[in-house]
């Protein structure tokens, strides 16, 4: 059994700023909902980054190089292997994140692309 999730300051942080951006930008809706927010898995984390990100005003967006289905028949992606989970601009400077929650090493695909990028 799991242990219980404790939510770290850092993401109520988040989702105070993220409820009052939504605020802001919605000023007549009395019935907003605030945002929840965790980092305890890869899809949350990369979740929480995003929404950062967005707060402080840097263009980002997700990256999936999975491929997909078509009528049962799995189809490989077109991307490059490896490639980071995260993009994001600022300033004309591009940054580029992988996020990994459950194992600390670097996944080969990824080690191979940033080999083959110098």
């Amino acid at each position: 059994m799991r242990p219980r999730y404790n939510k770290p300051y850092e993401i109520k942080r988040l989702e105070g700023l993220a409820f009052a951006i939504k605020k802001r930008r919605f000023p007549n809706n009395p019935y907003l909902v605030s945002p929840k927010f965790r980092d305890d898995n890869t899809n949350d984390l990369t979740k929480c980054i995003i929404s950062f990100c967005y707060i402080l005003g840097i263009r980002t967006e997700r990256v999936a190089n999975t491929g997909r289905n078509l009528n049962g028949k799995w189809i490989k992606g077109t991307g490059m292997n490896g490639t980071a989970d995260v993009h994001a601009i600022r300033n004309g400077r591009v940054l580029m994140i992988e996020i990994n929650v459950s194992t600390p090493t670097i996944d080969k695909a990824t080690h191979n692309a940033r080999i083959s990028k110098r």
